[in-house]
């Protein structure tokens, strides 16, 4: 038997599929305001590529959790920027409510970035096993 952690889940899927990935955490800005996570709009206004009538999405909304793939860096990149986590709004998502969304993202290397370090063009070569690899704390980073 081999237990597998949500991060390493990601990296088996991104190395699998040979994509950027990302897992998702979604949570309240205010802890003792659990109630956030029942509502769908807020929690779109925090991770604007969800949609409720997507049933993938729904079962994040649902599970408070989910998996990204992306077919390219761009769009992990853009992902990235419109995700609002503990630090509040970004350049292209000016999302100021209760919700808030945990990301790691993964490169097809299986290599987990805090931040976007995992979206700059790293190759087999230059990571070397992954160059700055997050170390496994079991909590996403807060992007």
């Amino acid at each position: 038997m081999q237990i597998l952690s949500h991060k390493d889940a990601l990296q088996a899927l991104c190395k699998a599929t040979g994509k950027y990935g990302a897992l998702i955490s979604l949570d309240s800005a205010d802890p003792k305001d659990r109630g956030v996570l029942n509502d769908q709009k807020t929690l779109q206004g925090a991770a604007p590529y969800l949609h409720p009538e997507d049933e993938a999405a729904s079962d994040i909304f649902w599970e408070n959790y989910g998996y990204l793939l992306f077919e390219s860096r761009s769009e992990a990149w853009d992902a990235f920027f419109d995700t609002v986590g503990e630090n509040g709004p970004t350049h292209t998502n000016p999302y100021k409510g209760p919700a808030i969304v945990n990301m790691w993202i993964c490169n097809p290397l299986g290599c987990i970035f805090r931040d976007n370090q995992a979206l700059y063009s790293i190759t087999k070569e230059e990571s070397n096993g992954c160059s700055n690899p997050v170390p496994n704390t079991g909590e996403p980073p807060t992007v």
